[in-house]
């Protein structure tokens, strides 16, 4: 792609329009991460709708928008958007809820923007090694850059009109099912098992939901199918098994609790097996050497993460100092295999400092804190190194990249935590209706970690051994050729955590992309950006009848 010289991109327009659309986005990845725990990093949709904006700016007598000027407004975004999973608000920080912890939100706030400055740090430190020299692919980027060059060519504002008709389709739908007048149903039946007495109590059925369907649109088929595998052998095979066998009681909380340990076996040792396949990302980065200013920086942003870990949260300062200690180790190596996988392990990479401060933590708060912080320094230098590979391509000048992922790491935090607790007080987090499963995996490991299998319900322990050892074997299996058919095992335990209702409209949604999309380069092309649009409308309307919820004007 044709570098073009940096200019200042960094005006009023830009980043107030960044901003906006990053809190935007970030209300967006905070509700879809408790749904279904699958969230976009944002880069896409706030270009189309930055340019979208600008070009109405223009027919009032602003100037045209630059190449840079859209790629500071999606720089600004997509950090905002990442927040919600670098403070950990699809993962450990609602774990700390699910395990009785009551955090102060102010402090999970000024957490997560720690760790966010770490990962920026790392990004800054890797971004000669991976994106100038290294020349790592880190797609998300490239995808990004060339939608930039493709705007600035020609101009078109149809490009925007997929999303925005499907976002406007998406919010009226999900207005007509949750508020008022209630017209479209929240659960369509369909067949259950006889062991099941009340099926809709389970979120046993099919919801009528734009946003899942959008996910389908995203996540492709494989990887829909994968998820509808891991749900058929958890709510269809085991489920009525453990009722009728085993006496367990036929109620969401009940069978939830049970089906987390397997399918959280399958995500941890899926995701461990694959990073071990991966093992030539992990090595071989030359970092760029810093400045006794940003030495002093960092120092400062470790010493103040530190002190919220400790002080505020309450975890003890050994296991603090090791997670903080192996953060930018695993953003190292997390951000190799985020530019060759285009997959950020933060997960993965967040059980691993969990694990690692077990022997000196007492508490889940003591494990899920440092874990926490792993985990959100892995999430926000990918977010970073996607930022750069973008500027990179367009030649952009990467210290005002990080000033507006500094801006917008500022946005998301400011949104994302009330939309948080706004959610959690209009639902149950963990329930049927926001069940939250990579939090229920931080959870659960957590407890493991504190009272070993006497912290599982009887007959886990044994399916998530079987499970893992089910994880591994299809992790080692997957690769090139015949076995890019091996079902994803991270994907299969998607499927053990969402109750069918979500399943069933996710697998429609990636096998009628898979069946439009064939042999149809422009339809194919679309998909992604209409499954977004809907994400985009049922996210932005969830949230604003959450928030009519708690404030009694809807029952």
């Amino acid at each position: 792609m044709a570098r073009m010289p940096p200019r200042n991109e960094l005006g009023p327009r830009t980043l107030v329009v960044g901003a906006l659309l990053g809190a935007l986005l970030a209300v967006v990845n905070t509700y879809v991460g408790l749904k279904t725990g699958i969230t976009d990093g944002g880069s896409v949709t706030a270009v189309l709708l930055g340019f979208a904006i600008c070009t109405v700016l223009v027919r009032a007598g602003a100037p045209a928008a630059s190449a840079h000027e859209l790629n500071a407004i999606q720089t600004t975004a997509a950090a905002a958007a990442g927040m919600a999973n670098t403070i950990g608000l699809s993962g450990a920080a609602t774990g700390l809820y699910l395990t009785g912890a009551s955090p102060s939100p102010v402090a999970l706030a000024a957490l997560g923007l720690g760790t966010a400055a770490l990962g920026l740090g790392v990004a800054v430190a890797l971004r000669g090694a991976l994106i100038e020299r290294g020349r790592l692919a880190f797609p998300t980027g490239q995808v990004t850059a060339e939608l930039i060059g493709a705007l600035q060519r020609d101009r078109d504002t149809r490009r925007v009109l997929p999303l925005t008709l499907a976002a406007v389709v998406s919010a009226i739908v999900v207005w007509f099912r949750d508020g008022r007048p209630a017209m479209v149903p929240a659960l369509l039946p369909v067949p259950a098992p006889g062991a099941y007495p009340d099926p809709g109590a389970l979120g046993y059925g099919f919801a009528p939901s734009p946003m899942l369907l959008g996910v389908g649109f995203l996540v492709g088929a494989p990887t829909a199918l994968a998820i509808g595998a891991g749900t058929v052998v958890a709510w269809v095979v085991l489920g009525p098994w453990l009722v009728a066998e085993w006496g367990l009681a036929p109620s969401y909380d009940a069978l939830a609790g049970w089906l987390v340990w397997p399918g959280l076996a399958l995500i941890l040792s899926g995701s461990i097996v694959s990073l071990a396949r991966e093992r030539g990302a992990l090595v071989g980065a030359a970092l760029v050497r810093p400045s006794v200013r940003q030495l002093g920086i960092a120092v400062a942003v470790l010493a103040a993460t530190v002190v919220v870990a400790t002080a505020v949260l309450g975890a003890p300062l050994i296991a603090v100092l090791i997670g903080v200690a192996l953060a930018p180790v695993l953003g190292l190596i997390g951000a190799r295999v985020v530019g060759e996988s285009d997959v950020s392990p933060a997960g993965p990479f967040g059980a691993v400092a969990q694990v690692a401060v077990a022997p000196v933590a007492t508490t889940a708060t003591g494990i899920l804190v440092p874990g926490a912080i792993a985990a959100g320094v892995v999430a926000h230098s990918a977010v970073g190194l996607w930022a750069f590979k973008t500027g990179h391509l367009l030649g952009a000048a990467w210290r005002r990249q990080v000033v507006a992922l500094a801006v917008g790491s500022v946005v998301g935090a400011v949104v994302a935590v009330p939309v948080f607790l706004l959610l959690r007080d209009a639902y149950t987090i963990g329930g049927a209706a926001l069940p939250a499963p990579f939090a229920q995996t931080w959870a659960a490991t957590t407890r493991v970690l504190l009272s070993g299998t006497a912290g599982m319900p009887a007959g886990a322990g044994v399916a998530a051994v079987i499970a893992a050892c089910v994880g591994a074997a299809l992790a080692a299996a997957s690769g090139p050729g015949w076995r890019r058919f091996v079902p994803s095992p991270a994907a299969l335990g998607i499927g053990f955590l969402l109750p069918v209702s979500f399943v069933v409209p996710i697998v429609i949604g990636g096998v009628l992309a898979a069946a439009l999309g064939r042999g149809r380069a422009q339809v194919a092309g679309a998909l992604p950006i209409i499954g977004t649009g809907a994400i985009l409308g049922e996210a932005t309307i969830g949230t604003v009848i959450a928030g009519l919820r708690v404030g009694g004007v809807l029952g």
